[in-house]
């Protein structure tokens, strides 16, 4: 069994101002840069997706219906700088109707144990294998009460052996104050319970280069 993280991201639901999140937007108002600092810009080929501005080991995506930050090392001192800038784009811009803010931390687990595979499966399994069908997906969520938001963990097994855990942190509000709140939450105390439920739940072994202090 291999285990490694990946996918980190804060993600903010709303109505951002594309006017305003340009690349020299982001910039200036989130990374906090002279105009006349360099930053990394990704432009689609196609012309159709968003732009990716990268600084600082953070790449930030900026659509009209959400603001995405993404930690390019999946670890939780990079997870701590984007929820910083989450924080900060919401005190930039404090007349964006919000909905909801977002922080996920995702394993991928390869070659995982049965005892896994064996939490996420249930007894229409087999009815589904004796009506002929193929089952190439198995998944099960679970929704916590945690802190004053939502702890939902999803986990997936596909027919190629591999396994992906998600972590969603979730607070649902449409008042700023509230988001930032959710955004100062140590990240600390998200990868204790985390990792209580990876050992304790999952019974899975995170290794230390996996798993940063």
């Amino acid at each position: 069994m291999d285990i490694e993280p990946f996918e980190w991201s804060v993600v903010i639901i709303g109505f951002w101002n594309p006017a305003i999140l340009t690349p020299a937007g982001i910039s200036q108002r989130l990374f906090q840069l002279d105009k006349n600092t360099p930053v990394h810009v990704e432009v689609p080929l196609d012309g159709v997706g968003p732009y990716r501005v990268k600084h600082d080991g953070l790449i930030v995506i900026s659509q009209p219906n959400n603001l995405q930050i993404i930690a390019e090392s999946a670890e939780y001192e990079s997870l701590s700088k984007a929820t910083s800038l989450a924080k900060r784009a919401l005190e930039q811009l404090p007349e964006t109707p919000v909905m909801a803010g977002g922080i996920n931390i995702r394993y991928r687990i390869s070659n995982p144990p049965d005892a896994l595979i064996e939490i996420i499966s249930c007894e229409i399994d087999n009815f589904v294998s004796d009506e002929g069908f193929k089952i190439k997906n198995r998944s099960l969520m679970r929704s916590l009460e945690w802190n004053e938001g939502t702890l939902n963990i999803e986990i997936s097994y596909e027919e190629d052996g591999i396994s992906t855990v998600l972590f969603n942190f979730d607070r649902k509000s449409n008042i700023i104050s509230d988001l930032i709140n959710w955004m100062n939450i140590p990240v600390e105390s998200m990868k204790k319970d985390v990792d209580k439920i990876i050992n304790d739940v999952l019974k899975i072994t995170i290794s230390s280069e996996n798993n940063d202090e």
